[in-house]
């Protein structure tokens, strides 16, 4: 087995280099969400691409440039690359631990390989100086795997714990020879085939990167496609459906189901008297208050204007009645401060609870949209629970 590393750094510095100017020019593209990210990546991915050209020269240029400038950038462009990992799931990245990583260790490359002309700690040093940022990625996409399984994350973190278990066996085969230096390391074809797989993994992360944002943009359409652009809740398309499945359930197991209707009182006095800015700041004030306070179970969703709606497995008549006095007394009690003004903020309340007859989630709101005009119709800031009528 006979692998030209020199060519190999080339041809990885030229693809490395390629993808780098597709990432920009990617982040640059009219209406792209991860713009920011993938410019650092495509940023980081010209990095490498120098770092690879420097090793590559390494027995034709100094051996600050080939070595220690190789290694620092080569170490900066995987922290680069755990910033954008950091950024695009909307993590902290820790600055000072990278970068003081990385630089501790490079300042430690160059006093003992240009300084003092020894390779005794080459092993230990150029090891330290990548574990860092592939520990921070590594973490990350660890972390977004728990929270959203995918292959290429799953991929992704197990690239990036792979080269942290090569470095270290790379440094426990020098302890164990008790040489930290360059000749520390092992030789052959498997430590050949290692260093191919570290080379090449920027270029491999860079795929699963792309296909990280791509799943990240799909999936802030599907948030955009089913929440209020105003309030951040369920829209009145992803309310109706999520509450027909509960429905569905509820009837099959003849079980407790309920709605409940909000109106905000006075919304056209408050956008006459304050502006339509003072209105949108009520809505999105009432949406606050009772998303804080409906129940785990429960579906939140504004249906459009200032009309609200909540469906509430497992509540009857007087359960759903209770948790309505609760939002409405709690959005009387906080006032909304605009501009430096409180606004008194009321809201008028409908209840009705499910019957057989009922084939969908609107049939329940019908209902309590109607009970919800009664409690317009005695001044507002109250419930009024619909006309009760034994199941038959």
């Amino acid at each position: 087995m006979n692998l030209d590393i020199v060519s190999s750094l080339i041809s990885l510095g030229a693809l490395t280099t390629v993808m780098g100017l597709w990432m920009l020019a990617a982040s640059f593209a009219r209406g792209e969400a991860n713009s920011d990210q993938l410019r650092i990546w495509g940023l980081s991915c010209l990095v490498f691409g120098i770092a690879y050209v420097l090793f590559a020269n390494r027995n034709h240029i100094p051996i600050f440039w080939s070595l220690v400038v190789g290694n620092l950038l080569y170490a900066l462009g995987y922290g680069g690359f755990g910033l954008a990992i950091a950024r695009l799931l909307k993590r902290r990245f820790p600055y000072r631990i990278v970068l003081g990583g990385v630089l501790l260790c490079t300042l430690g490359l160059y006093i003992t390989e240009v300084v003092r002309g020894q390779s005794s700690w080459r092993v230990l040093i150029l090891a330290t100086v990548t574990i860092v940022p592939w520990t921070v990625s590594f973490v990350q996409c660890s972390q977004q795997r728990q929270r959203r399984p995918a292959p290429h994350i799953l991929a992704m973190s197990l690239a990036f714990l792979a080269m942290i278990l090569v470095s270290f066996f790379r440094v426990a085969n020098a302890a164990y020879h008790g040489n930290f230096g360059y000749s520390g390391l092992p030789t052959g074809p498997g430590y050949l085939f290692g260093s191919h797989v570290l080379l090449i993994s920027p270029a491999l992360l860079t795929v699963g990167f792309f296909l990280l944002c791509a799943e990240q943009t799909q999936e802030e359409i599907r948030r955009l496609a089913d929440t209020d652009p105003l309030t951040g809740i369920f829209n009145r398309r992803s309310v109706v459906l999520m509450a027909a499945n509960r429905l569905a359930s509820a009837k099959r197991r003849r079980e407790d189901f309920a709605c409940v209707t909000v109106d905000l009182d006075d919304l056209k006095a408050i956008n006459d008297s304050y502006g339509h800015a003072a209105g949108d700041q009520a809505l999105m004030h009432l949406a606050s208050i009772v998303g804080g306070l409906v129940r785990a179970e429960d579906v939140f969703g504004r249906l459009g204007g200032d009309e609200f709606v909540v469906f509430m497995p497992f509540a009857d008549h007087d359960g759903a009645t209770r948790l309505a006095e609760r939002f409405r007394d709690a959005i009387a009690r906080r006032p909304l401060v605009f501009e430096g003004t409180e606004l008194t903020i009321t809201a008028s309340f409908g209840v009705a609870r499910l019957r057989d007859s009922d084939e969908s989630p609107l049939d329940l709101f019908n209902r309590a949209d109607q009970a919800m005009y009664g409690a317009k119709g005695r001044g507002g800031n109250t419930v009024t629970i619909e006309e009760i009528k034994p199941r038959p």
